[in-house]
């Protein structure tokens, strides 16, 4: 996996975050607990109902990963051309059994054939 990083060019797209929604998602934990730092680790991480945290965005990657993965299934492809690859060896040896049947049957033997002769 590789990564490309560029200089902040003010192209990107970001959402800005609303203050009351940090600090309505801040003010339970930071009440229960009392520690800011603690709290913001955890709104970091897990974000809220108005704020997405790292897990979420996480399982988001995941999750658009997962379905260009689906959508690019190289297993489906090799697992065809397998399939259509022993349909091919299946033919030949049909072809040659039916030769083979013909030389015997016809009462000709593989040691009678000289080069350039039509079997």
């Amino acid at each position: 996996m590789s990564y490309r990083y560029s200089r902040w060019d003010g192209t990107q797209h970001l959402d800005p975050l609303d203050a009351d929604e940090v600090l309505d998602a801040l003010s339970e934990d930071l009440m229960s607990y009392g520690d800011l730092s603690a709290a913001l680790q955890r709104l970091y991480r897990w974000g809220s109902d108005q704020v997405p945290g790292l897990e979420q965005l996480l399982k988001q990657i995941r999750e658009q990963r997962e379905r260009e993965l689906s959508r690019y299934d190289l297993d489906s492809t090799v697992e065809k051309l397998r399939e259509q690859l022993d349909e091919v060896v299946q033919t030949e040896r049909r072809g040659i059994d039916r030769q083979l049947q013909e030389l015997v049957g016809g009462g000709v033997s593989v040691l009678d054939i000289k080069p350039g002769d039509e079997v």
